[in-house]
């Protein structure tokens, strides 16, 4: 499925960090974020010998036939080797996906708003900067790379400020809060897929957010 030659094809890839006990994670990425942009993301996971988890090993590798979307080395999966996660990572984009234009790191409790993505990139750099400093986006993680020829990544990581929910009387999981966002951390995985659906839903209405400096 990854194959060097046809990596051009692929805007964005989302990388995302995670452990084999995740799998509910995984699947409603899979559904959500990254649907309308695959295939543009992978899991990027260690393994484990723990009870439960080491049986979520071998779901993993059922899983990738189904979605060819894992890469799974064989060390401890720990918060310590993630550094050596990140990097043997880079090995495998480097032989398999070289072209792709930008790489997102994120981890697997994300919401990750792939639609409000391509249209920040794509944008001018100048209308990034003013989209970032005038709209308040957040955007968590590591960012936006854009790998060249020589190996070094050049990051697109626009401004953020927090945006002022008590203020509105907003619940904190409003759609409105999330609507015009990159990436956020710290979702369980129903609130992942509700989310999804609400900010998309062509009926949502919101007044305009006031942002702070």
């Amino acid at each position: 499925m990854w194959r060097a030659d046809r990596s051009w094809k692929v805007f964005l890839l989302l990388v995302i960090k995670s452990s084999p006990g995740n799998y509910e994670r995984r699947q409603i990425l899979r559904e959500r974020s990254g649907c309308t942009w695959a295939p543009g993301s992978v899991f990027i996971c260690g393994t484990t010998c723990a009870g439960l988890e080491e049986r979520m090993n071998h779901l993993m590798e059922v899983a990738h036939r189904k979605h060819r979307d894992i890469l799974q080395w064989d060390f401890q999966e720990s918060f310590i080797n993630l550094t050596l996660k990140q990097v043997l990572f880079l090995e495998w984009q480097e032989g398999r996906c070289p072209h792709v234009r930008f790489l997102l790191n994120g981890d697997d409790d994300v919401f990750a708003h792939t639609d409000n993505m391509v249209h920040y990139l794509q944008s001018p750099w100048k209308a990034r900067r003013r989209q970032a400093s005038l709209r308040g986006l957040l955007h968590g993680g590591n960012g936006a790379h854009s790998p060249t020829e020589q190996g070094r990544t050049q990051t697109q990581q626009p401004h953020w400020r927090e945006i002022r929910i008590p203020s509105l009387k907003l619940d904190p999981y409003d759609p409105c809060y999330y609507k015009d966002i990159l990436m956020v951390h710290c979702f369980l995985p129903h609130q992942l897929y509700l989310l999804w659906d609400q900010v998309h839903d062509p009926r949502l209405r919101c007044w305009p957010i006031s942002t702070g400096s």
